[in-house]
């Protein structure tokens, strides 16, 4: 492609790593406990009472209320046992995007040569912005992919390996800043030049990604996260085993885009051709 490769620019790769605590939510489930502490403080110095017993009598009035409105104000903690039960709260996570990496290319160049000797010399310099995802998908898992060890009461999960899952391009940020050749007798479809532009785009933002290697981060992320969630369900240790699949995944169609119709690229002339 005219346009080499280091042009292509990495704005920013976010990465999914659990959300961060809620202080809001924090500090007005602080205040009354912070008052609730206070006034067991005071009775317990000021009025002779024992903790325990003022705990026992709290515990009552909480029971009497759950009596009265049929309400479990006290559940017992419960954690998940079985594959076929981890498989139900993995499986609706579906294609988990990880990793996403946002590219930019300032200089995507155009150009063709076409009319009798090819006098007409028409192009454009273009600006593109887009970004690249990878994750895992877990609608295939299933209770056999799910694996207990009793001596070391910990939990082995095998995932297909992650793959990319998306490429995608901001329409509003194909951008043609310079164009030339254009005249009357050599008209020029920059509309076309545009549809080329976002060709050329797609397929550099995805060859960076890979050779940024999007796939092995998108491995670690995945990893944090189910291992992170399914610990936090069964309270066991887990181990997460990246397998191939049964059938070696291809690209997403957004990530192979078929060139513009009647157009093709001469690797000689370094330029476009319409047939």
């Amino acid at each position: 492609m005219p346009a080499p490769e280091d042009e292509v620019e990495i704005i920013e790769e976010v990465v999914v790593d659990g959300k961060s605590p809620s202080w809001g939510c924090l500090i007005i489930a602080f205040s009354p406990m912070a008052i609730c502490g206070l006034a067991l403080l005071g009775s317990v110095l000021f009025c002779g009472n024992t903790v325990g017993g003022i705990f026992g009598g709290i515990q009552n009035v909480f029971a009497s209320l759950g009596n009265i409105f049929n309400l479990d104000l006290f559940p017992a903690t419960t954690t998940i046992s079985s594959a076929p039960s981890i498989v139900e709260r993995i499986k609706p996570l579906g294609q988990l995007v990880t990793t996403r990496v946002e590219l930019a290319n300032s200089r995507i160049e155009i150009s063709t040569r076409y009319g009798v000797g090819n006098v007409c010399y028409i192009g454009a310099l273009h600006s593109a912005q887009g970004a690249i995802e990878a994750g895992v998908n877990l609608e295939g898992f299933t209770p056999e992919n799910v694996f207990y060890d009793e001596a070391s009461e910990t939990y082995t999960l095998r995932i297909q390996k992650p793959a990319i899952t998306n490429c995608q391009l901001d329409p509003m940020q194909i951008i043609k800043y310079h164009d030339w050749g254009a005249t009357i007798p050599c008209p020029a479809n920059w509309d076309e030049m545009r549809l080329l532009a976002s060709y050329e785009a797609v397929n550099k933002f995805r060859d960076r990604a890979i050779e940024e290697d999007i796939i092995g981060r998108a491995e670690l992320q995945a990893d944090l996260i189910l291992t992170n969630f399914v610990s936090s369900i069964t309270g066991k240790p887990v181990i997460i085993e990246f397998v191939d699949p049964e059938v070696p995944l291809g690209l997403p169609s957004s990530c192979e885009p078929e060139s513009p119709s009647g157009w093709r690229y001469d690797d000689t002339e370094q330029r476009w051709v319409k047939d």
